[in-house]
């Protein structure tokens, strides 16, 4: 049976059971916490197995030195399970790992996100700690790009930072620390690239901590794969432990808008002046547009796609059909336009899917349609 979208607007609920769809093939066991727009893939372990890493084959754990991942009812953010990640790292390189790939190499736009438990201060002595990544790998290569990596600040305090691995570059923030005894979101949006037009964009508990554009974020053709771990040389106390819960690949942000109370314990330092905390905007008005191609008519070849869109829009995100990955414009100063060769995309009927983000990464517009390509 074919399925038609009507050419309208379509709701958030459509897309994503739409998407979802697309993805019979995966395993899927939806958060309790997460919201459904946008979901691709999902566990929080409430099956008692890890078994929604390896569905489809798409990736599965990879522990190395003395590490265990196993699945507990110890503790969770919701239900009553999480995945329970131990490592003695006491001076050599040891890692706790579960990664995902066939979403990460689908989806070359993304929201990857996990709730994370620290049950008590770790010193990081061993000079860094891995406990979030996104790697690239091809026939000669399985290289790290972009890492999250716990850090010390100088009162001993535990804190995120961002880690170019290819370029040897750290990212440092002074807006949040990590919490001890305390569920805490991370997410990341990782738009891959193999040349410098990449994105890593970083929130803690809705708290935007990093923003990085431009950047190489893959190499070409290379798979991508993104994983929670828990990976260090050498930690203490150690055997170290961190619980996981709530592991999300979405196309729309998952975590929370704004940020929670601070925690007595664990105050927030003085925002960093170079990389604040975003501030509220105002509501955007007008709406996203398609200009170019119009609703229902028929294309060939290659041309640009065009919209215009609300004001307060930074950037604007393409994709067709069940979310394949077109690309993005994040400088409207000659409108918001995408260059685009339909000869790859076959005949016959297509979605076109726009979406306008404002500056804090939050989706201001939405438009849908449908055009007929031979």
């Amino acid at each position: 049976m074919t399925y038609r979208l009507p050419r309208q607007f379509v709701s958030l609920a459509s897309i994503a059971f739409a998407a979802m769809l697309a993805l019979t093939s995966v395993v899927m066991s939806q958060p309790h916490t997460a919201k459904a727009a946008g979901v691709v893939w999902s566990t929080d372990f409430e099956d008692g197995t890890l078994n929604a890493w390896s569905a489809g084959g798409g990736g599965g754990m990879f522990n190395s030195g003395n590490a265990n991942v196993t699945v507990t009812n110890e503790r969770a953010y919701s239900g009553s399970r999480s995945a329970k990640m131990t490592i003695n790292a006491n001076g050599s390189d040891t890692g706790a790992r579960l990664h995902r790939w066939t979403e990460a190499d689908r989806y070359k736009g993304a929201y990857y996100s996990a709730r994370y438990f620290f049950p008590q201060r770790v010193n990081v002595q061993g000079g860094w700690w891995n406990i979030f990544q996104f790697k690239s790998r091809t026939s000669s290569r399985n290289d790290p790009f972009w890492i999250l990596y716990v850090g010390n600040r100088s009162d001993g305090s535990m804190y995120i930072y961002l880690r170019d691995w290819i370029n040897k570059r750290s990212y440092q923030q002074n807006v949040a620390n990590l919490p001890v005894g305390k569920w805490v979101h991370l997410e990341v949006y990782y738009e891959e690239a193999s040349d410098n037009s990449g994105r890593v964009t970083v929130w803690q508990d809705g708290v935007q901590l990093f923003d990085v554009r431009n950047v190489r974020t893959g190499y070409s053709g290379g798979r991508n794969t993104w994983g929670v771990t828990n990976y260090a040389s050498r930690l203490s106390p150690t055997p170290t432990t961190i619980y996981v819960d709530d592991a999300v690949i979405a196309t729309e942000r998952q975590g929370p808008g704004n940020a929670p109370a601070p925690n007595p314990g664990n105050p927030t330092p003085t925002p960093n002046p170079g990389n604040p905390t975003p501030t509220p905007t105002p509501a955007p008005s007008g709406r996203l547009t398609w200009e170019s191609p119009k609703d229902g008519i028929t294309i060939t070849g290659s041309g640009t796609l065009r919209v215009s869109a609300p004001s307060g829009t930074a950037g604007v995100r393409f994709w067709r059909d069940n979310w394949v990955w077109l690309g993005s414009d994040w400088n409207g100063s000659d409108g918001w336009t995408l260059p685009a060769d339909t000869r790859s995309w076959g005949r016959g009927q297509h979605r076109l899917i726009a979406r306008a983000f404002d500056s804090n990464d939050r989706q201001i517009g939405e438009h849908i349609i449908t055009v007929t390509v031979r």
